[in-house]
């Protein structure tokens, strides 16, 4: 299966047919989906401003089963990672988390406000490891509340002359 955000439309079609879509899903024309994660029949599609999650058991029939409006959120969305029911999103300079084991129930759990935008997420075991603009790698510890940081500081390379 072929999941594409482009926009406001997700386009949903087969691996074999990409051009073909089984399904296409709207968003509001001002908050474009900038970043799509799966997790077995969910699909979560994050915007600037909110979550989507949609069921996609049959592709040709996808549906909305749960939304979550970020309060107060400032700058563009840049990451989503989902790891044992929560998602983690970076929205500017803020990961928001937000507990997603029951789509009719999202609720956010917790939040950290990073040095710099958030670009990315990955998790392994307990530790989230953010990549954060200027600033380099921030790991975090995923049970503590997201209270125990080590900040790695980005290393710049001097660029080779070619000489």
């Amino acid at each position: 299966m072929n999941l594409i955000a482009a926009e406001h439309i997700l386009r949903i079609s087969r691996a074999s047919a990409p051009e073909e879509p089984l399904a296409e899903l709207v968003f509001d024309a001002n908050t474009p989906v900038r970043k799509l994660a799966r997790q077995g029949d969910v699909l979560y599609a994050l915007t600037d401003i909110d979550l989507h999650l949609i069921d996609i058991s049959n592709p040709a029939h996808p549906r909305r089963i749960g939304r979550y409006v970020f309060p107060h959120s400032e700058g563009e969305a840049h990451a989503l990672k989902v790891v044992h029911g929560q998602a983690y999103v970076g929205i500017g300079r803020e990961l928001r988390v937000v507990d997603v084991r029951r789509a009719d129930r999202l609720v956010e759990t917790g939040s950290y406000t990073a040095p710099g935008t958030i670009l990315g997420i990955a998790s392994q075991g307990r530790v989230l490891t953010l990549a954060v603009d200027d600033a380099g790698v921030i790991n975090l510890e995923d049970r503590q509340a997201l209270l125990t940081t080590i900040y790695l500081p980005r290393i710049g390379f001097p660029m080779a002359s070619g000489k």
